[in-house]
């Protein structure tokens, strides 16, 4: 369990900054060690955002509540620290508990989001560049920006499939379904739902295989059939 002692921003308790640093293993102590200087004082910034940024009491604003967060990741990504940087999207955010990534599209921070799904796709692996993509298909198609949409779904399908990500190949194949069935393209929609059904099926994904026939539903309902 997460610790949220002595971290409350703007009302909201936060993960403590001990506990996020202890996620990230960045130790404040052993600084001093890290050579060159340039990159020292981006760690430095990293712990200091951590631990010392509060958000004004009389904002309400939820970027500002998880601007230590936003910050840190923009000073990782300076010493070109990935994998940590990775991992404070991953941060647990009231008040639903869910990733710092996830609120901020579920917020309608939709340039932030892109901001920091592109920052790290293709610094990572492949189940990386996925969950980049797949996050990124998911705010263009909020903006309703289709053309967008489609193609990173796409490149994430292609990923999926070279990696025989069954799984996400059949969230890929889903999602594309939805992008073309908002843009009345249905028979596409069809085939798409009819690809994630399958594969849902051949993996025994009965939660995906129901969304898959709810899709369908939903089409041939458009379609009056």
């Amino acid at each position: 369990m997460v610790n949220t002692e002595n971290n409350t921003q703007a009302g909201v308790a936060l993960p403590s900054a001990e506990s996020v640093l202890e996620l990230l293993k960045l130790d404040p102590d052993g600084l001093m060690s890290i050579k060159p200087l340039s990159k020292r004082l981006q760690y430095q910034a990293v712990v200091m955002w951590l631990t010392d940024y509060k958000c004004p009491q009389e904002v309400s604003n939820n970027l500002e509540m998880v601007k230590g967060y936003l910050e840190s990741f923009y000073h990782l990504g300076e010493v070109e620290d990935w994998e940590r940087a990775s991992q404070i999207l991953f941060i647990q955010v009231p008040p639903i508990r869910e990733s710092l990534h996830t609120q901020l599209s579920r917020w309608g921070y939709s340039q932030e989001s892109i901001q920091l799904h592109s920052t790290l796709l293709g610094k990572l692996d492949r189940r990386w560049d996925s969950l980049c993509l797949n996050c990124l298909a998911k705010v263009y198609y909020s903006l309703e920006k289709y053309d967008k949409a489609i193609d990173y779904h796409q490149q994430d399908l292609h990923i999926a499939q070279d990696i025989k990500d069954r799984s996400g190949e059949c969230i890929a194949l889903e999602s594309l379904g939805n992008v073309y069935e908002a843009l009345g393209e249905y028979d596409k929609a069809i085939d798409y739902y009819q690809q994630s059904w399958q594969i849902a099926k051949d993996i025994g994904n009965c939660d995906r295989e129901g969304g898959a026939l709810r899709n369908l539903g939903s089409v041939y309902e458009a379609l009056g059939e």
